[in-house]
């Protein structure tokens, strides 16, 4: 998903140099859409390095806000 896509009612300024991406439905191969949410650099510490960007994945099935 490009950031073009992503609703702006969905992004929140989480910290400084960090945006937040909250509730971002990812496709699954059998249909069924995940929700996450996804940490990103933003303002200039995302234009000093372009993306890519190393991730970091948490994973629980169930009640991802607590």
């Amino acid at each position: 998903m490009s950031a073009a896509e992503i609703p702006s009612s969905a992004t929140i300024d989480f910290a400084p140099g960090v945006r937040l991406y909250k509730n971002l439905l990812i496709p699954m191969r059998d249909g069924v859409r995940l929700a996450a949410d996804v940490y990103a650099p933003a303002g200039d510490a995302a234009s000093a390095h372009p993306g890519p960007w190393p991730v970091v994945v948490d994973y629980i099935p169930y009640r991802k806000d607590e």
